[in-house]
């Protein structure tokens, strides 16, 4: 069954880059400029920093601090958030972008890099933290993350964003010289601040809380908390 699906698919794509470009036209032929054919291998080059191995820390955060973007931009995208919020992370994304320039150039090096994170950034994010916790009280992490589809995907922001801030501290220690302690406490603010309009997300839903033991009490085992 699969093959004659698959059979239908393929007669009814229409790939436009075959009805204009020859059919033995690849990177083989053609390469372009803005790609670096030396990345078909566990070679990179990592801004300023030069070259180094795909799986170095560095490369690691990196990576982590693009995947954590994207996470914003779904959540902006998917989750209809209030306009105010949509602005506000909207600023993070650009925020975000800043930390991989940051990450890009070595502290120290005569190349200057175009955006370098300072405290400023990290009192921004604190201050925006305050005003929303106004509305939820304390972040609480005890509780189910989802909800509304907001809360949701703002809740896998911010785990995205706790993976990018442990891969950045780790960068950090492994090269405490070029790379930033203030994008590991930026990114660190962040997750709280995501966390908490998560909270926010959900406030006409209401959050579920965790209840610890619960699959073993309804199965008749002994409550956990009493072995």
């Amino acid at each position: 069954m699969w093959q004659v699906l698959l059979k239908v698919a393929r007669a009814s794509t229409q790939r436009p880059y075959d009805l204009i470009m020859p059919r033995d036209q690849t990177f083989d032929t053609d390469i372009p400029d803005w790609f670096a054919a030396f990345s078909d291998s566990d070679l990179t080059t990592l801004g300023e920093h030069g070259e180094m191995t795909k799986d170095d820390v560095r490369v690691m955060a990196y990576g982590e601090c693009a995947a954590a973007n994207s996470a914003v931009g779904l959540a902006m995208a998917v989750g209809q958030l209030p306009v105010e919020v949509t602005a506000l992370l909207t600023s993070v994304q650009n925020d975000l972008l800043d930390l991989a320039a940051d990450l890009f150039v070595p502290r120290g090096s005569p190349v200057p890099a175009e955006a370098r994170i300072s405290d400023v950034y990290v009192r921004r994010i604190e201050r925006a933290a305050l005003f929303y916790s106004r509305e939820v009280g304390e972040p609480d992490t005890r509780v189910l993350p989802g909800g509304t589809a907001a809360a949701a995907l703002l809740y896998f922001a911010r785990n995205e964003v706790r993976r990018a801030e442990r891969s950045m501290w780790t960068a950090t220690k492994a090269h405490p010289s070029t790379v930033s302690p203030v994008t590991g406490r930026y990114l660190n603010r962040l997750s709280t601040l995501l966390l908490l309009l998560a909270r926010v997300a959900n406030l006409e839903h209401g959050n579920i809380d965790w209840d610890p033991g619960a699959s073993a009490r309804a199965m008749g085992a002994p409550d956990v908390l009493d072995s």
